[in-house]
């Protein structure tokens, strides 16, 4: 049977009334409390820390210490360490509901299997032989399998997985009268067809005893995707599975519907791309005092992260591109730029009212003042048309 999974790789703004434990603008630079959450919401959260690669857990609602650590360590990689500020958890969750919308993600039931997991609504079949089934998505690099077998076929394929892991990586074995579970990471026999450059593949196999018999689910992926596969298998539970959603009433969308409202989360382009809301940043009625290039500017405002769209190609996060976070600075106080005659480089500038920092500094919602040499944008990394060098003294 573990052949056959193998061949199957080869082929393949309303305004709603705010609760009254609503998160309001007076607590959003409160430490983040996750009890007040629902578990839909909790387990929404977990699917994004664990898509970010800091959560290997089941995305099952319980909010404990593993679950909270998780969230730490991935605020703790956008340059925010401790404990996590509200208004911090509430922008990425809403980040990571724009990726779920624009991608279709769901809790789906898949009846004559057993099992929900969750999938994009843009999946591509994939022929098989026999009964089973599969697909891959369109646009994520993970192949699902699924199979239904007696206990004569099953004998052998969860070990023979086990005993393909590469040497010196951890791997996971469960081994129940009713469950069997392997995860393991594997040298990529360069059939699985997830990507050309992949050369390791992260296997996830799990099987469930039913009154059939035992239904067998694969899933595929590279090792660069190791937040792909713990979203996706975190998800998986025998039977019909909860939502893993934001509910529309739920505390975390009042939150980012009162932190918009408030001009300090800003609106999302098509892409998933926090941009500014008209009115979020300073007033742009004056293009303010005027630098020349090459002059030092001392400027002051508040500070957010943003995520862009990075490479490969620095246009669509859905379509491949890994996320780049960036430090963006609005400005208080607007001003303009002079240009250089004969430096195509140094054009004039008008209304200059946000500029990303180069060397990055925590996210702040009262003002900062920062110094630096200002420069024209001009690569995929540069996410504003001025630029700031700015000095961490």
């Amino acid at each position: 049977m573990f052949r056959s999974f193998l061949y199957a790789g080869c082929l393949a703004a309303a305004v709603f009334s705010a609760p009254a434990l609503a998160f309001d603008m007076s607590e959003l630079a409160d430490p983040f409390d996750a009890g007040r959450l629902s578990a839909t919401e909790l387990r929404f959260l977990q699917s994004m820390i664990a898509f970010e690669g800091s959560y290997d857990g089941m995305i099952d609602g319980k909010w404990g210490p593993a679950s909270q650590a998780a969230l730490e360590k991935f605020m703790a990689n956008m340059g925010l360490p401790g404990v996590p500020m509200t208004a911090m958890v509430l922008l990425r969750a809403a980040e990571h509901q724009i990726r779920f919308e624009n991608d279709g993600w769901h809790e789906t039931y898949l009846d004559a299997y057993g099992f929900s997991l969750l999938t994009p609504m843009q999946i591509t079949p994939i022929e098989l032989r026999g009964p089973s089934f599969g697909f891959s998505a369109k646009f994520y690099p993970i192949v699902y399998t699924f199979e239904q077998s007696d206990r004569s076929q099953l004998v052998g394929t969860h070990d023979q997985l086990l005993a393909s892991a590469k040497p010196g990586t951890p791997s996971y074995r469960l081994r129940r009268a009713d469950r069997k579970v392997t995860a393991v990471l594997a040298r990529n026999d360069r059939g699985l067809g997830l990507s050309g450059d992949v050369s390791e593949t992260i296997f996830y196999l799990r099987s469930e005893r039913s009154p059939r018999g035992w239904n067998t689910l694969l899933l595929m992926t590279g090792a660069e995707n190791r937040g792909l596969m713990a979203m996706v298998a975190g998800s998986v539970v025998p039977g019909e599975g909860a939502p893993i959603e934001l509910p529309e009433t739920g505390e975390i969308v009042q939150g980012i519907r009162a932190g918009t409202a408030a001009g300090l989360f800003g609106r999302f382009d098509a892409n998933g791309n926090l941009m500014p809301l008209p009115g979020a940043q300073a007033p742009a009625l004056l293009d303010g005092p005027c630098r020349s290039w090459g002059e030092e500017v001392t400027v002051s405002g508040p500070v957010r992260k943003q995520i862009f769209p990075g490479p490969p190609n620095y246009e669509n996060i859905a379509l491949g591109d890994a996320e780049e976070v960036a430090t963006i600075l609005t400005l208080d106080e607007p001003f303009c730029l002079n240009a250089t005659p004969g430096d195509p480089e140094e054009i004039a500038v008008r209304k200059i009212t946000e500029m990303q920092l180069v060397s990055p500094i925590p996210a702040s919602s009262e003002p900062v003042t920062v110094t630096g040499m200002p420069f024209l944008g001009h690569t995929g990394h540069h996410h504003t048309e001025v630029m700031l060098g700015n000095r961490i003294d």
